[in-house]
């Protein structure tokens, strides 16, 4: 028995149930070819992989994120990043990298080949709520994304692009200001204005993000960000979708990480 109530993961064997009594496949790791690579400096890079059309189709929805690691590493250096965009058409997905620390280094340093597992989907809480099986017409929705919070943000404004208005306001928080400029929708409806979200929260309710929310009227409020952006915009309104930081789950093993 387990007394850890607070236990937030994925039951191995309530999944086992509701498959019919059967062992769920395990998505398998597989090698995939590096088609494109752009870097913005020395830590920080654009990768495209080559995964075929179907797993890049798979990608496409928004807070999709896959694992990757150097071939010649273990599985314990699997690291989950975010899908940034997908051409279904050439089976491309791209993916933001940053050198953090000695996983993300690996990575970076490798120039033809990855090892992918995915695609999986829980990167974006809330989201589902919002755009479903289809997005609102009606609906006004903001995005706050901050650094690698904008890598999510391309898909999403993917989806949403000649169907709804998006508004986005964006922070390049370590990233890089280049990169968002290549990857801005060309369809993007809405306005997208650039803050240091930093120094604009300290502001409370008399800061810029705060009142172009109340004043925007908006119906959604997607903050993609570090979960400590993430509290702070959360005192001050309320948030209907949000990054998923640290409860990254591979939904494939009890230890849910």
């Amino acid at each position: 028995g387990c007394d850890d109530c607070t236990w937030k993961g994925v039951c191995v064997y309530n999944e086992f149930i509701q498959n019919g009594r059967r062992v769920s496949s395990p998505r398998e790791p597989f090698s995939s070819e590096i088609v494109y690579r752009k870097s913005y400096g020395e830590h920080f890079a654009v990768i495209g992989l080559a995964t075929g059309r179907g797993f890049a189709l798979k990608c496409e929805m928004p807070g999709s994120y896959v694992f990757i690691r150097p071939e010649h590493t273990s599985r314990w250096h699997d690291t989950p990043i975010s899908v940034m965009r997908t051409d279904i058409n050439a089976g491309v997905i791209y993916l933001a990298v940053k050198a953090i620390a000695g996983k993300t280094k690996l990575i970076l340093k490798e120039r033809e080949t990855l090892e992918i597992r995915g695609v999986y989907r829980n990167g974006i809480l809330g989201i589902k709520d919002i755009i479903g099986n289809r997005i609102d017409k009606g609906a006004r929705t903001l995005v706050i994304a901050r650094g690698l919070g904008f890598a999510p943000t391309v898909l999403l404004a993917d989806r949403f692009a000649g169907k709804a208005p998006l508004d986005m306001i964006l922070d390049e928080g370590g990233t890089s200001e280049e990169w968002m400029s290549d990857y801005m929708p060309d369809k993007l409806m809405g306005i997208a204005a650039r803050i240091n979200l930093e120094e604009d929260l300290k502001a409370g309710y008399d800061s810029g993000a705060y009142k172009t929310i109340i004043a925007g009227n908006y119906d959604n409020l997607i903050v993609l960000a570090s979960d400590y952006y993430i509290n702070k915009i959360k005192a001050l309104v309320p948030i209907d979708a949000m990054s998923n930081n640290f409860r990254l789950c591979c939904g494939e093993g009890i230890c849910g990480a």
